[in-house]
């Protein structure tokens, strides 16, 4: 990879990291917490499963069906983002892939705050 795709990848994986502690904070304060794993290293090979599983376990928890929906879709699309990052890593001149992370990553985040907005107002986030 050129240096500017190095950048690139770093610049990506930096994004999806923040959006993944997003999506940790928030789910590990819900009042049924589920925990996902912390840094300060993350390995794809560790976190990308525990997502696909609080995606699961997310559906099953008692909360207003709008918040769950939010939560659930945190996670899919976050957990898309991390793949397609896998996919640019191996494949770094995809023409699209950069563009579908962001956008996944932007879904993700979206939803987060959102779910993470409304437990508060409701007052389920616990401290």
């Amino acid at each position: 990879m050129s240096d500017a795709n190095d950048r690139s990848v770093e610049e990506l994986t930096r994004a999806v990291v923040r959006a993944y502690e997003l999506i940790r904070k928030i789910t590990r304060r819900l009042p049924i917490p589920v925990i996902l794993p912390g840094g300060p290293l993350y390995d794809a090979d560790t976190i990308n499963p525990a997502v696909a599983r609080a995606s699961v376990i997310i559906q099953d928890l008692p909360m207003d069906d709008e918040i769950r929906s939010d939560l659930w879709g945190a996670c899919l699309h976050w957990l898309s983002a991390s793949k397609v990052l896998m996919w640019l890593i191996n494949h770094p001149d995809d023409p699209t892939a950069t563009a579908e992370i962001m956008l996944l990553l932007i879904a993700a985040t979206d939803a987060a705050v959102d779910a993470g907005a409304a437990l508060a107002e409701r007052g389920e986030l616990d401290e």
